[in-house]
């Protein structure tokens, strides 16, 4: 079983839900500040939050939060206090 997308929606400069496909080769492109190193960072910090429990869903002891608070994930111009993340596998065994 593969990654083949992931989506998030609240966080960082993505209010809206945005989906990265996957492939072989995933490419992310774009104007400074338009959110490239906070996409390629939340795949890392999933990671890092599975596994032994430590009484919150995120591990913000991970290398890839950059010592930011949870509420520095969340995106600005919304006033929701809520991170969506959704990963999606293919269907192979």
């Amino acid at each position: 079983m593969a990654l083949t997308s992931f989506t998030v929606a609240n966080y960082r400069s993505f209010q809206r839900p945005t989906t990265v496909e996957l492939r072989p080769l995933t490419l992310l492109f774009g104007y400074n500040n338009s959110g490239k190193s906070a996409l390629s960072r939340v795949l890392p910090l999933l990671a890092d939050s599975v596994g032994q429990p430590r009484g919150a869903p995120l591990n913000l002891d991970s290398a890839s939060v950059r010592g930011a608070a949870f509420r520095d994930l969340c995106c600005q111009l919304s006033p929701r206090r809520q991170i969506d993340f959704t990963l999606d596998w293919d269907e192979e065994d």
